[in-house]
């Protein structure tokens, strides 16, 4: 997980905040900001990138 300032909406990357096992599901998400629930902290992710979060999930065997 990557720490960045709300204003840059996660394209300036400030540190390095904690490394998960891969078979951590990311996944799903819906709608324009998708919410990730990752060390019991809400995380949120554009649209744009709903397909990069699936195609992790599919890469680590957790979803079809």
């Amino acid at each position: 997980m990557l720490e960045s300032s709300k204003l840059s909406g996660g394209a300036k990357p400030r540190s390095l905040v904690a490394t998960l096992p891969r078979h951590t599901p990311l996944g799903p998400v819906s709608g324009r900001w998708g919410r990730l629930n990752l060390l019991g902290e809400r995380h949120w992710v554009h649209k744009h990138f709903h397909e990069e979060v699936a195609a992790a999930d599919r890469e680590a065997g957790l979803s079809q």
